[in-house]
């Protein structure tokens, strides 16, 4: 089996939380379709590690057993058991993750505008519930 680099890696994980984080932007009957077809790329038995499609995480299996987002999510299979040579194939060498967002009507952004928008979507919920003190209530 071929090596993947830690470069490689790397690329492959933030791709794979952009792409996670952007399935969960679009209609659930459009999301699902994504799901599906993401599922069927990269679906692999037995492998030893695991693709949450909800944060993006890409873990070995024993570690994602009590993984945060399957608290939130009962009875819907959001981890994908999968190698990294199925990763790298649909994240790198065919892009095919670029057409199923292009299918899916997602506009492609770097991760980093996404946790931008994120930051500052919390920070404006944050001012939104601040109170501000009056002069009696300071002293």
């Amino acid at each position: 089996m071929p090596d993947i680099l830690d470069k490689e890696k790397s690329q492959i994980r933030e791709l794979a939380k952009e792409y996670a984080v952007s399935m969960w932007k679009i209609p659930f009957n459009e999301g699902l379709v994504l799901y599906v077809k993401t599922n069927n790329e990269l679906h692999k038995h037995p492998a030893r590690w695991k693709y949450c499609l909800k944060c993006g995480e890409i873990n070995k299996k024993e570690q994602l057993d009590n993984h945060r987002c399957l608290k939130k999510l009962e009875d819907f299979p959001i981890l994908i058991q999968t190698s990294w040579i199925q990763l790298k194939k649909f994240f790198l060498t065919t892009g095919n993750f670029r057409k199923l967002m292009k299918e899916a009507g997602i506009d492609e952004k770097p991760i980093s505008a996404i946790i931008s928008e994120t930051k500052a979507d919390i920070t404006e919920l944050a001012e939104e519930q601040t109170i501000p003190i009056t002069e009696k209530e300071g002293l």
